[in-house]
């Protein structure tokens, strides 16, 4: 009874000398816990897949458009989720300094000890997936990039988790200096999130504009042999017997295109005959085969090994790198 009218004379106390501030404590302790928790685990999630997608774009590593649709996503999400998780930190962890007794309650241990198992779980999975990377280049199974795609975030996302763990994630109310420290990290690590974002996103999106140029030039360049073809029933020697505009020429002639034929005049080939399922006709055709290549700077669209190479046409379809497409003129 004594303790209760303390902390309502404190409180009245500090109202009156205007010391109640969005920072100070709250009454709605264990929601507001249960939020921030819940609120650090979506932020750990988001900033692993941008450190991921970030270190694969430094090492060179093809980003399809799934992995930039994310970084939007979560770019969202950090705007969101940063200021969200600042506040209430200090608000819970204000309450508990005030009231160690919070510590107990059966609700907060339960998110407490949730939280700190799926935590460890994460740091060993960094710490695993490090430690296997390493020896597989150390074995020489994979070339050395699977150290700055794979080992170096991980180990990243490892020592933010461990610091979670065992600076923030306590079950007991952290120091007035401690709980400074814990703000100001999560305030930086949150503005590091959002400038790793940006960092990505410029990056892939000057690939993409780059990409888009490229595809275009190869397309217009397409339709140009396509009518050649149509006219003279043959492939152009060279992409300049063609009524392609001479900006897109130019690119041609400088070597950051190339146009190749691969197979020019009457193609042979077998069909069953009509009356007989034994049997078959020759017949003779006029397709050609020619390459368009260029070097792109991104991969896109849906792709596997097989899904390139001699028999790939499709401009929207394409590895990151020096890629020949394949198409064929009738």
């Amino acid at each position: 009874m004594a303790d209760q009218l303390v902390n309502q004379q404190s409180e009245v106390v500090n109202k009156t000398k205007g010391k109640f501030s969005l920072f100070s404590k709250t009454r709605f302790y264990v929601f507001e816990y249960t939020v921030l928790q819940l609120a650090v685990l979506f932020l750990g999630s988001s900033f692993a897949t941008v450190i991921f997608i970030l270190f694969g774009t430094i090492s060179g590593q093809s980003t399809i458009s799934s992995s930039i649709e994310s970084l939007v996503w979560v770019f969202g999400l950090c705007l969101v989720l940063v200021p969200l998780i600042t506040v209430l930190y200090a608000r819970t962890s204000a309450e508990e300094a005030l009231h160690p007794a919070r510590h107990n309650q059966t609700p907060r241990k339960f998110v407490f000890y949730t939280m700190l198992v799926i935590s460890t779980i994460s740091a060993l999975g960094f710490l695993i997936a490090s430690v296997y990377t390493v020896s597989r280049v150390a074995f020489g199974l994979s070339g050395s990039e699977l150290i700055t795609q794979v080992t170096l975030p991980s180990l990243v996302m490892f020592g933010l988790t461990m610091y979670y763990i065992l600076a923030i994630q306590k079950n007991f109310a952290p120091s007035k200096k401690l709980r400074k420290i814990n703000i100001l990290s999560i305030a930086i690590v949150g503005t590091l999130v959002i400038l790793s974002i940006l960092v990505a996103a410029s990056i892939n999106s000057s690939a993409n504009r780059s990409d888009q140029q490229i595809t275009s030039d190869l397309n217009a360049a397409k339709k140009s042999i396509d009518a050649y073809f149509q006219d003279n029933n043959k492939l152009p020697v060279n992409i300049s017997a063609t009524n392609l505009n001479a900006g897109v020429k130019s690119q041609f002639e400088v070597g950051k295109y190339k146009y190749e034929v691969t197979q020019d005049g009457l193609d042979y080939g077998n069909v069953q005959a009509e009356d007989s399922s034994s049997s078959s006709v020759s017949y003779l055709s006029t397709s050609s085969q020619y390459r368009l290549c260029a070097t792109f700077s991104a991969s896109k669209g849906y792709y596997n090994d097989y899904s390139y190479g001699s028999y790939s046409g499709d401009l929207n379809n394409h590895k990151k790198g020096y890629q020949c497409l394949t198409h064929y003129a009738y």
